[in-house]
């Protein structure tokens, strides 16, 4: 029995190693398989990220020869903004020789408004800076110091008189920063626009050790609004506020400017040669949540600023250099305004008080009666906003009611119309334009607002819960608009109608409809390639396969339109103004989704090989190049 049982654990012994052998080799070729393919993915990767850097540097080198200078300059600069996280030396050299083709174009530029205008001198110098100042909006966004490198060689080409005459506005009551100063602040708020904060204020910085200016200090409001959680991004204000304190030649309307961090953060506040108040509201893309919260803003900084410049006596030299009425009410203002700011900040600064009353009371003496009122009447001024909000057609209306001139009255409706649609009113923009006399004119109005409300429903129907497809192809239908109008409708028809996760026949129906209309454009017209282009991009989303098809048909369209870009953004709504008035000109609508690069962005997204082929496809020079750098930028976005 015992012999029995030794020999069946033997055999099962026998039976189990054999498996469990297999088994760890199994795990081994298993894991080695998994090791392999991700090899092979990483492989597959290193390759294709190479495929888009060497489109990226060879459309580049493409563009040199361009005859257009300022696409010579724009496609270089969109290569290197492109290549910049993958080759950053490649795409320094890239941005270069964008900078010098753009200072190629802006001179050439130059040069053409000065002979149009030779007939006419001017007195003032301007200088061309249309080009350079987009190589400058993309080189600060990538590295500060290029940026500024970039920036001084352009204002190097300003003559001496021209600087003395931007210097010479420095002490006027806004504090004006500098050329370059104002340059650095506007390319600031093009990244603030993109949410770069961090280098926004390295560009800006310079711009704020200038001084105080009226400019700076917006900037530090709007920049402090945006960024939220901190009183002070960056120290900015701090580092402006320690330049003014070491500055000899501060005085009260520097204080004044200051204040409004504290005081104001929605208005600055100057006074001028003439001792009269100017004000400069800060605005914001959303309102302040505690825009008149002291404690949360005020700065131990500036109130020792203020109780240094306000509590000590003055150097006599001071007073053969700054306009003395000017500074007496500009310190009666600042002290004011700041008492009640004192007061609430603590033992530490409420000693002061009284010495500041006591200081208001003998500037008070100084001034008359009228002007003094006046004055006091704005110490606590914080906003100039009114509680109801205006009417934004109301100046419009105002003209409209007082014109008696038929053609006046019809050019101020129209401007009604424009107004209204901007603002998403439509049915007073269809009052005003069913008010116009002339019926060209009428037409082209009702077909702009059609146009601007088709444009308007992805934004109408973002929700994801809206997926009334029907209403919205309704509306498309019975709108009076041009044939790319109708098809952008419907194709984002056919998006909303994608969401109810149904069959796609409803979906393929409308998308076939959305085509019909693109066929109706007319050929060889930038309405016909902006109507494939926006269904394509609907298509994308729903049906791939449809979207392939689209896209050639994108291509064709764009092969066989003179003088198409690429990067057109404004489309003639189809109807133009009457001919042989001043009111020539055609209603268009603006919208990225006309964009060449945007749709090949897309596609790329779905199969780079494919979409890089319909890039090579296109024979204009200039679309595609813009294609071939977009495919590229989705490539390398994606990996």
């Amino acid at each position: 029995m015992k012999g029995s049982f030794l020999f069946i654990a033997l055999a099962l012994v026998l039976a189990v190693a054999p498996a469990s052998a297999r088994a760890q080799q199994k795990g081994r070729t298993g894991r080695q398989g998994a090791a392999a393919g991700t090899r092979r993915a990483d492989d597959k990767a290193e390759a294709r990220r190479l495929q888009a850097v060497n489109l990226l540097v060879e459309t580049a080198d493409n563009a040199r020869a361009f005859k257009d200078l300022l696409y010579r300059a724009r496609i270089q600069l969109l290569a290197a903004d492109a290549l910049w996280p993958s080759d950053e030396a490649r795409a320094r050299q890239i941005f270069r020789r964008a900078w010098e083709a753009a200072t190629l174009s802006d001179r050439a530029e130059q040069r053409a408004a000065e002979e149009e205008a030779s007939s006419f001198p001017s007195p003032e110098a301007v200088t061309e800076t249309a080009a350079r100042d987009e190589v400058l909006s993309k080189a600060a966004a990538r590295d500060a110091k290029m940026a500024e490198a970039f920036m001084r060689e352009m204002l190097q080409e300003r003559d001496k008189t021209q600087d003395a005459a931007n210097q010479s506005t420095r002490r006027t009551p806004w504090r004006e920063p500098s050329v370059l100063g104002a340059r650095r602040l506007a390319l600031a708020y093009e990244l603030m626009g993109k949410r770069d904060y961090a280098r926004a204020a390295q560009i800006a910085e310079p711009a704020i050790a200038e001084g105080v200016s009226g400019d700076a200090m917006e900037f530090i409001l709007r920049l402090r609004a945006l960024i939220g959680e901190k009183s002070d991004p960056y120290g900015l204000y701090r580092r402006l506020v320690q330049r003014t304190a070491a500055n000899p030649n501060t005085d009260a309307n520097d204080l004044l400017l200051l204040s409004s961090f504290v005081v104001s953060p929605q208005l600055l506040m100057a006074v001028d040669e003439k001792g009269g108040l100017q004000f400069r509201p800060v605005a914001y893309p959303a309102p302040l949540k505690n825009p008149n919260q002291t404690e949360a803003v005020s700065s131990k900084y500036f109130y020792d600023l203020a109780v240094a410049f306000l509590l000590r006596p003055q150097p006599p030299s001071r007073a053969r250099t700054i306009n003395p009425a000017q500074e007496r009410i500009a310190r009666y203002v600042v002290t004011g305004r700041l008492i009640p700011f004192f007061e609430r900040s603590g033992p530490e600064y409420a000693q002061y008080v009284p010495v500041m009353r006591s200081q208001l009371a003998a500037l008070s003496s100084e001034i008359e009666a009228g002007r003094r009122d006046a004055l006091s009447a704005q110490f606590e001024l914080t906003s100039l906003s009114g509680k109801n909000v205006r009417d934004p057609l109301a100046p419009q209306l105002e003209q409209l009611a007082r014109a008696s001139d038929k053609y006046e009255r019809d050019r101020i409706s129209l401007g009604v119309v424009r107004r209204a649609a901007r603002e998403r009113l439509w049915d007073r923009a269809q009052r005003a334009a069913y008010g116009i006399e002339d019926a060209d004119l009428r037409r082209a109005a009702l077909a702009f607002i059609a146009v601007n409300q088709i444009a308007d429903i992805s934004r109408a129907y973002r929700d994801d819960k809206e997926d009334d497809s029907e209403s919205v192809a309704r509306f498309v239908r019975r709108a009076e608009a041009p044939p790319f109008a109708s098809a952008w409708g419907l194709a984002q028809a056919a998006v909303i109608a994608a969401r109810k996760k149904e069959s796609g026949v409803e979906v393929n129906a409308l998308l076939t409809e959305a085509q019909s209309y693109a066929e109706r454009a007319d050929k060889d017209s930038r309405q016909r390639v902006a109507a494939y282009a926006v269904i394509t991009d609907a298509a994308a989303r729903v049906s791939t396969e449809r979207a392939w098809d689209f896209f050639s048909e994108l291509v064709r369209a764009a092969n066989s339109t003179p003088d198409y870009m690429g990067d057109e953004t404004a489309l003639a709504t189809g109807a133009s103004l009457p001919e042989g008035s001043d009111l020539s000109e055609e209603l268009s609508i603006e919208s990225d989704s006309f964009r060449l690069d945007n749709i090949f962005a897309t596609m790329a997204r779905i199969d780079f090989d494919k979409t890089a082929a319909q890039a090579q496809a296109l024979t204009g020079e200039i679309p595609r190049a813009f294609a071939r750098i977009a495919t590229a930028r989705a490539a390398l976005e994606k990996q």
